[in-house]
């Protein structure tokens, strides 16, 4: 039995803090493990979570707490990989010499890869497609540092397979969950339900349907997201479309995040799912809403592409856009996007298979908890037996 330490860049409700928890769970039945970044373990749950301050947003204080008092042999690392780097820089330099492991996010091509050098310092690295690994091995060779590789493997991003909502009534639902919109229970309803920063992009989703929509007139959008960002207001931005009343804006409707369950639940509302992200590792929401009957318009980013293969309606992507300090995305077309749109709206049978082709892709074994914990059990045992 080793000791484990788990650190999460983000909270439980988060892509990280899911992981974080999943992984937690499964390495948890073999092994004693601390958890940083998701608050306390709930009752059903082997692991120890440990609080942590907002004045302490990359966890460094409390890691270096936990180190200290856990002595631990192996710490696993979740966040961007810049962070990480970082992370694991100032382990090192505390005189850390245990395994460190990283699973790195890979969000387009790197085009800066200074900011990850401290992950060559990491024993093994683990990314969430094979096009994400080889697009890490490149960019650490790029450093030309003379210093050898980690260790770098694949593990896929796991998604709570096998729980589908049944619902009996989707109007009573939409009721339930949006009284102050009656005006839309009916019809259908599209869902963008990524967060609206620079690289989830929602306003270029918005703009796809603005085409669709005066054809469409029983068809609602809904925005799953806070409506502002810096030189972005996606309430001004639905009103200059004239969509008042086809845009909902979840935030107009609730001060506070939704819980899980609410969460399922506007995924069972939605008949299709659209996607206008410039980059992305792996991509939780798509693969949620697909588990709860949602057909998908996705970017064709490699990623996204090697996780979903033929099932989605595929919007091409172009042009390079810098996503922050290392990685570059692309923007997907929104002429192709508008067009994914329209076919499911106007051939409910396409909709069906499409819809019934992303439920198969993502609920098949190799996504779900099962498999993907054993991977990790199994990955952890062979590094530390390489290690010691």
């Amino acid at each position: 039995m080793a000791g484990i330490i788990i650190s999460s860049q983000t909270g439980r409700a988060t892509g990280f803090g899911h992981i974080a928890c999943g992984i937690a769970n499964a390495l948890a039945r073999e092994h004693t493990v601390d958890v940083i970044g998701v608050g306390p373990a709930h009752a059903s749950e082997a692991w120890t979570g440990h609080p942590h301050s907002e004045l302490d947003p990359t966890r460094r204080s409390i890691l270096s707490i936990v180190r200290q008092r856990a002595a631990p042999d192996v710490i696993l690392l979740l966040g961007q990989g810049q962070l990480q780097s970082w992370q694991i820089s100032g382990l090192r330099s505390e005189g850390y010499a245990g395994l460190i492991m990283g699973y790195v996010p890979i969000e387009g091509a790197v085009y800066n890869a200074a900011p990850l050098e401290g992950l060559l310092r990491a024993d093994h690295l683990v990314t969430y497609t094979q096009a994400s690994a080889q697009v890490l091995i490149d960019a650490l060779r790029s450093l030309d540092t003379g210093v050898s590789l980690p260790h770098i493997s694949t593990i896929a991003h796991a998604v709570e397979t096998g729980t589908t909502l049944k619902v009996e009534s989707k109007a009573a639902l939409r009721a339930a969950l949006f009284p102050g919109a009656a005006h839309r229970q009916e019809g259908t309803w599209v869902l963008n339900a990524n967060r609206n920063d620079q690289r989830k992009r929602p306003e270029i989703a918005l703009r796809a349907f603005a085409s669709v929509a005066q054809r469409h007139g029983n068809a609602t959008l809904i925005l799953h997201c806070q409506s502002r960002r810096r030189d972005v207001d996606l309430c001004i931005e639905r009103d200059r479309l004239g969509l008042r009343r086809q845009v909902l804006i979840t935030s107009e409707f609730e001060a506070s995040p939704l819980s899980a369950d609410r969460l399922t639940q506007l995924y069972a509302c939605c008949e299709i799912g659209i996607n206008s992200t410039l980059g992305e590792g792996w991509g939780l929401v798509p693969c949620e809403h697909a588990l709860q009957g949602g057909a998908q318009v996705l970017p064709g980013h490699a990623n996204l592409r090697e996780i979903w293969t033929d099932a989605p309606l595929w919007a091409p992507v172009r042009d390079a856009v810098r996503l922050d300090e290392v990685f570059c995305g692309q923007l997907p077309e929104e002429g192709a996007l508008e067009q994914g749109l329209r076919t499911l709206l106007e051939h409910p049978d396409q909709a069906s298979r499409v819809a019934n082709n992303c439920y198969d892709c993502i609920n098949q074994p190799a996504y779900g908890w099962e498999q993907v914990g054993t991977q990790w059990t199994q990955l952890i045992s062979t590094a530390l037996g390489t290690w010691q």
